[in-house]
């Protein structure tokens, strides 16, 4: 392999940068989760949210394409899993300020 040091610099990169982040990404996705798990549109298992991603069930009368193109025109991305789960996924990018506004956009009805 001629670009090995490419790779391995990658490889560096995660582990001393991102790495020492993790527990930070986990902490903002169990707030996401309880806070979700408070809320009348979501159902969410808080024992399997122990990692920075984060499944939701939407409740009838929703659909999940509904709230993730709502959610998308309040500025929070998702990934939408038809017809009724959203993964959201929390990371070095998302920063309390983007949690915290995440958390408004879904206090806001649907």
């Amino acid at each position: 392999m001629r670009q090995a040091g490419v790779l391995a610099a990658a490889g560096i990169v995660a582990l001393d940068e991102v790495l020492p982040k993790l527990p930070e990404d986990h902490a903002k996705a169990k707030a996401l989760a309880k806070h979700m798990a408070g809320l009348s549109a979501f159902e969410v298992d808080l024992e399997h949210a122990v990692t920075n991603i984060v499944m939701v069930r939407v409740r009838l009368p929703l659909t999940a394409q509904c709230v993730g193109e709502t959610l998308k025109s309040r500025g929070v991305l998702c990934h939408v899993l038809p017809p009724d789960r959203i993964r959201f996924v929390t990371h070095q990018d998302i920063s309390e300020a983007g949690l915290t506004r995440t958390l408004e956009a879904l206090k806001e009805p649907f």
